[in-house]
Parts: C-alpha cells; structure tokens; sequence
C-alpha cells in the first residue's frame, strides 16, 4: 500500500488479507449515548434491589414488633384484673385496645366459653 495521509475520522480496517479503508465519521456520539444508557439502566437496577430489600427488611422488623405487641398485650390483658372484672356472655367476644409507652396499641379480644376465658390478638 502506499504511504497517503488519511484524514483522523479515517480508519484503517482489516479484513482478511486485504486493507481497507473505511469512514468513521459519526460513531462517538451513538457509542457514548449507548454507553450512558447501559450505565443509568445498571444503577437504576442496583438502587431498585437496594430499595426493594430494604422494605422488606422494614416489614419483618414491622412484623416481629406486631408480634411482640401481641403478645405483650395478651399478658397484660391477662395480669390486669380490673380488665377481666367485666367479663362478656358465655359465647359472645369484647375487644379492647391497649396502649404501650412507645406509643404501640395491640387489640385484644376476650372470649368466653363456658366457664373458660380466651384472650387472643386481633
């Protein structure tokens, strides 16, 4: 080949055994967008999981304190006398809330079959 000077947007390809050369002109800009759009679409990916792990995250911790009330609330319905004083027909339910320090409320029904009483959570 002979030693000519090619403009810079010239490039100089090989295929097979033979050179040829081609235009380059136009390729910078679609290869940079396309370069962004894979980068914001993997960032995008990675803070959905991020997000989505974290909320449930946020609802076990909200169910293991909704169990705890629960049951916080079961023991106190059942160590308060005054509550258990009232006590409803043979085969009907009462349902009462009770309030915690932290601002927390468990709903507490009280059951009575026969001559035994149930408390259980809501």
């Amino acid at each position: 080949m002979s030693a000519t000077k090619y403009n810079s947007l010239l490039a100089l390809l090989h295929k097979g055994s033979t050179f040829v050369i081609e235009s380059s002109q136009g390729y910078a800009l679609p290869s940079v967008l396309l370069l962004v759009t894979i980068l914001s679409l993997t960032g995008v990916s990675i803070l959905t999981v991020k997000y989505l792990h974290q909320q449930s995250l946020l609802i076990e911790v909200a169910r293991v304190k909704s169990d705890y009330a629960a049951l916080n609330g079961i023991s106190r319905m059942a160590a308060d006398k005054n509550r258990l004083q009232v006590l409803p027909a043979p085969g009907k339910e009462v349902e009462q809330e009770i309030a915690f320090a932290d601002q927390g409320t468990a709903a507490c029904r009280v059951f009575r079959w026969g001559f035994f009483t149930m408390i259980s959570s809501a």
